[in-house]
């Protein structure tokens, strides 16, 4: 694999259904993305060539769906993309697909006869302007390009029907065609930097159907609205690069802009690479995840903070998330500056000791405090800056208060039924709310109910306690001495209250009624954290339990096969997807902890062998990211059960970030 071409998959690796089934994402930086599958046939309501994140009104919004491409000579129509309608696949396009590639940008190319055709698409950096470049190889006075735009204006998690209310003019400016189809929305343009002839003709097109909402259980048959067709002559030219855009008319050289950005890209491509020291065999692997995966999900909120998105298409800013996520999507990429600034975003919203789940945009909301954990993933990321840059005077003036305050309201009891018990733990919540990252609720009611001790935030908790031990003596803060008796209470207390000696592993959380005893994943973190809470022979027998119950290709399980509440898939509709979020599933970022936690209890004599098996890990999710669902792009979940299809988000920030840690652990 190339630094060129990330992805190349060529005609004869593809058919129909797997143009359908793998999807392209290209993002903006500030949440607006594009995406659809490889011939622009939508399987999602999430799918769009501009996805705006708005302010007024809120939210994301499929405005510009699609085009109904064709290359146009004197003789023929070449269809350019598919569509499909309830009960009717428009695939004429496929006889043309030569190849898709992934390289700076996506990439399709097409053999129309004897005329070699490709087209490139990138989004500007932080501008909902999306860039659309048409390249033939020979040129020709006879060639034009038909576009029929397809508009949605719709919340990305709705679906357009055929309405009255639709404004059916355009405005026809010689080199841009100006949309404004609904009053309150934002005005489309469509431009070309030389003429174009611009016919009003304008229809609603009825029942596109999405396949990957019909499975998911939800409408999937949607209405676009076509007001008319523009057509471009490529006149002797060898491209044509089309704007559409809700900024404004671009005045700008289109060629300029699109050379920019190209550039701008290759030069992090560049900067990032000459950052990596790795095996050849994961060299590839990692340019994919950190030039082209972890740029995309690190965002500027609508009010130009840092941040980091959880997951396309449908997530958004999550405190757990962003945490987890935030040293592998930038201390490996030599941005460390990054991930302080993230850090201190965070920790401008912290309150009562609690890091938000979810931060609410000025516009729309406030925030959401109903997460035990982010605030110690917040100390352990933290501790990862740290560890990367030594950086005593940055954390002191940032992030020492916040870290004081989690320590303090922890302490003393905060919202959600959060408090430090006598022993020195922190027990969370009650049966009727959700404060771990295994979250799902139906009607109202905790699908995973974990109210109590939970093991994983109490690892955290003791990992914290002992980072914030260190920089108060580091500080010559008071603190200091509070500190110090409750690590080694929590020490003592963790093992009594967490081992079962009988089954050999940790249980997975504790409260007056009971000591659960399901094999989970979240008693990996007592041994993958830098501040060992239990004696080495107990951390084996806890590695060896995960490894044999729950290790897949793809990640860890949620939940032991052996058990009764275990999904082997998670499909269907909501709830029965909902029931397997965290009852099997597979998550990929657990893979992180995982290999910290094997490395770190193997003996040296077996760490070369172990590297060898944890590297095989990662070639399959190379391969995951390069020819399967999102290309590129590393998925939230995976089935159970073989063969572990791909499910959920296309992009999941921390199944990215865990790899990117991963992969450098086995440097």
């Amino acid at each position: 694999m190339s630094r060129a071409t990330i992805i190349n998959l060529p005609k004869t690796t593809l058919d129909v259904a797997s143009c359908n089934s793998k999807e392209w994402l290209e993002t903006n930086g500030t949440g607006s993305y594009a995406s659809s599958t490889l011939l622009n046939c939508h399987t999602r309501k999430y799918h769009g060539l501009l996805v705006a994140q708005l302010m007024q009104p809120y939210g994301n919004f499929v405005l510009l769906s699609k085009f109904d491409e064709h290359l146009l000579t004197e003789k023929k129509a070449y269809p350019l993309i598919m569509h499909r309608y309830l009960n009717y696949t428009d695939a004429a396009a496929f006889d043309y697909l030569d190849a898709f590639e992934i390289n700076t940008q996506s990439c399709v190319r097409y053999q129309c006869d004897h005329i070699k055709l490709s087209r490139e698409m990138l989004l500007l950096p932080e501008k909902n302007t999306l860039l659309i470049r048409y390249c033939i190889e020979k040129p020709s006075p006879s060639l034009q390009l038909s576009l029929r735009p397809f508009l949605a204006y719709r919340r990305f998690d709705t679906l357009s029907k055929a309405n009255n209310a639709v404004n059916n003019k355009a405005q026809y400016l010689e080199k841009a065609v100006l949309f404004s189809p609904y009053q309150g929305m934002p005005d489309l343009t469509i431009s070309h930097a030389h003429s174009l002839q611009w016919i009003e003709e304008s229809y609603w097109y009825y029942q596109f159907e999405y396949t990957k909402e019909k499975a998911r259980g939800y409408d999937y048959l949607e209405d676009l609205f076509s007001p008319g067709v523009m057509k471009i002559p490529f006149n002797n030219r060898t491209e044509i690069i089309v704007a559409c855009s809700i900024e404004s008319v671009i005045e700008n050289d289109l060629t300029a802009l699109w050379q920019d950005e190209i550039d701008r890209r290759k030069q992090l491509t560049k900067t990032i690479a000459e950052k990596i020291s790795l095996p050849k065999s994961l060299e590839g692997f990692t340019n994919l995840l950190q030039s082209r995966a972890a740029p995309q999900l690190l965002i500027r909120t609508t009010e130009s903070n840092p941040s980091i998105i959880a997951g396309y298409h449908w997530f958004g800013e999550w405190g757990r998330d962003a945490m987890i996520s935030l040293p592998g999507l930038t201390l490996y990429s030599g941005q460390e500056d990054l991930c302080l600034k993230v850090l201190t975003y965070f920790a401008s919203h912290e309150y009562q000791g609690i890091i938000p789940n979810r931060i609410a945009p000025l516009a729309n909301g406030t925030d959401e405090y109903d997460t035990v954990d982010a605030s110690v993933w917040f100390c352990r990321a933290a501790q990862q800056y740290y560890l990367s840059t030594q950086n005593l005077s940055g954390i002191k003036k940032f992030l020492w208060k916040t870290i004081k305050n989690i320590i303090h309201f922890y302490c003393i009891g905060t919202l959600c039924d959060i408090k430090k018990a006598n022993d020195g733990l922190i027990y969370a919540g009650n049966p009727r709310i959700k404060t771990t990252w295994m979250d799902v609720m139906i009607n109202g009611i905790p699908l995973t109910p974990r109210n109590g001790a939970q093991v994983e935030v109490n690892a955290l908790w003791y990992n914290a306690l002992c980072f914030a031990y260190f920089l108060a003596q580091e500080f010559h803060d008071p603190i200091a001495n509070t500190i110090q008796p409750l690590v080694t209470l929590v020490k003592e207390s963790f093992t009594r209250v967490f081992w079962n000696p009988k089954m050999g592993y940790l249980y997975d959380f504790v409260n007056e009624r009971e000591s659960n005893a399901q094999i989970r994943p979240n008693q990996i973190f007592a041994v993958a954290l830098p501040y060992s809470l239990l004696e080495p022979s107990i951390e084996k027998q806890i590695v060896d339990t995960v490894k044999t119950h729950l290790l897949t290709p793809y990640g860890l399980r949620t939940l032991s096969p052996d058990d009764p509440q275990y999904c082997p898939n998670i499909i269907g509709d909501q709830n029965e997807r909902d029931k397997a979020y965290h009852n099997g599933t597979v998550w990929p970022w657990l893979l992180g902890a995982f290999t910290e936690a094997l490395l770190k209890t193997e003996e040296n004599a077996s760490k070369q062998k172990t590297k060898r098996f944890l590297r095989d890990h990662c070639n399959k999710l190379c391969q995951h990211a390069t020819t399967q669902i999102g290309l590129g792009c590393v998925s939230e979940i995976f089935d159970g059960s073989l063969p572990h299809h791909p499910r959920g988000c296309i992009q999941q920030a921390w199944s990215v970030a865990e790899l990117i840690r991963m992969v450098h652990l086995l440097q």
